[in-house]
């Protein structure tokens, strides 16, 4: 498989260690060459507007994970980048938002667990790390980032955003 037919595709939830950088693709030798420029590399990322406006939120996120946890974050990798962190951290948001709707203006819960569920779909949601849109199926998209090796940098580059 050395005729560049073929390519080899990776979701990871994060770029983190253990689950490998992109740095790890950097300056391959000519023997690795082809398979590095077959490698398509996907990867959820924070668009650059939700970057900046979360940074406050990243940058407290990964103190408490190296003061508690003794845990730390590559300098280009931010938390809400990872699925899990991400996750974890909207679905409080998502679910105080939610409820928030269930309210009278008296402040009362007027509504059912399965009204409740309905409410929950095909709807867009202003959470704090961002907009985010649960469609009739109850799926969330996720932006997400494509890397492709670049002969220029001889190193991998994003080429798409979604």
């Amino acid at each position: 498989m050395t005729n560049g037919n073929y390519a080899f595709i990776n979701f990871q939830n994060t770029l983190q260690e253990p689950y490998g950088k992109l740095s790890d693709f950097a300056n391959p030798s000519p023997a690795d060459l082809p398979a590095v420029q077959s490698l398509i590399f996907l990867t959820p990322r924070q668009n650059e507007l939700e970057a900046q406006r979360n940074k406050p939120l990243n940058d407290r996120l990964k103190a408490l994970s190296r003061d508690l946890y003794n845990a730390t974050y590559d300098e280009d990798s931010q938390p809400l980048d990872a699925v899990v962190v991400r996750a974890t951290y909207d679905s409080v948001d998502f679910f105080m938002r939610l409820l928030n709707t269930s309210m009278d203006t008296d402040g009362k819960f007027t509504c059912s667990g399965r009204n409740l569920a309905l409410k929950a779909t095909n709807r867009t949601f202003s959470l704090r790390t961002g907009v985010s849109f649960i469609d009739e199926n109850g799926v969330r998209q996720l932006d997400t980032a494509v890397y492709r090796f670049s002969l220029t940098t001889n190193s991998m580059q994003v080429s798409v955003r979604t």
